[in-house]
């Protein structure tokens, strides 16, 4: 890790392709537990390119990897929205932190929109959970198709939900 970070000074110190070596940094800190930092990276890149998918992207990525950065995430991926919102996996990641975040109701029309466009089991888990969570239950999956990898992509949904730490959302899912 020692050797991995000096290179990364090193290539930083040049010129050229600044913004691959501040996305793999990024990347490299968040695997080495160094989230902060690595959004302070990532926050030098869309400072200088709003638009900038891939920074927006592993930003939201990381804020989903720990229970503390879950509110700093909530404020990433709705400035991400405001530049590169027609991405379909800025979309998920904005649903995923609303969710994680207990705002059921935003996070449900964000899925719903998802569904409509790519349909995904993960995301009609998703989905199913916070209709179910604001009574409003519309969707539900085939029974012969959908229904075997819905239901474990609901499991993988509610184990990440007790890992993020989202216990008023696990909590009223009990309920």
């Amino acid at each position: 890790a020692t050797g991995a970070e000096s290179a990364f000074k090193t290539a930083l110190a040049r010129s050229g392709r600044l913004e691959d070596v501040k996305l793999d940094l990024a990347r490299f800190l968040a695997s080495q537990n160094r989230g902060v930092e690595a959004f302070r990276v990532l926050q030098e890149i869309v400072s200088t390119n709003a638009r900038h998918l891939a920074a927006w992207r592993i930003g939201g990525e990381i804020a989903l990897s720990r229970p503390e950065f879950i509110e700093f995430g909530r404020n990433w991926t709705g400035e991400a929205m405001r530049y590169v919102s027609e991405d379909f996996m800025i979309n998920r990641l904005r649903a995923e932190i609303l969710l994680v975040s207990g705002e059921t109701k935003p996070a449900m029309e964000l899925f719903e929109r998802l569904w409509s466009s790519e349909r995904q089991s993960s995301i009609l888990a998703a989905l199913i959970l916070c209709e179910t969570l604001e009574g409003r239950l519309k969707h539900l999956p085939d029974k012969v198709v959908d229904e075997p990898t819905t239901s474990r992509a609901f499991i993988k949904l509610y184990q990440r939900l007790i890992a993020l730490r989202s216990y008023g959302l696990v909590k009223r899912i009990n309920e």
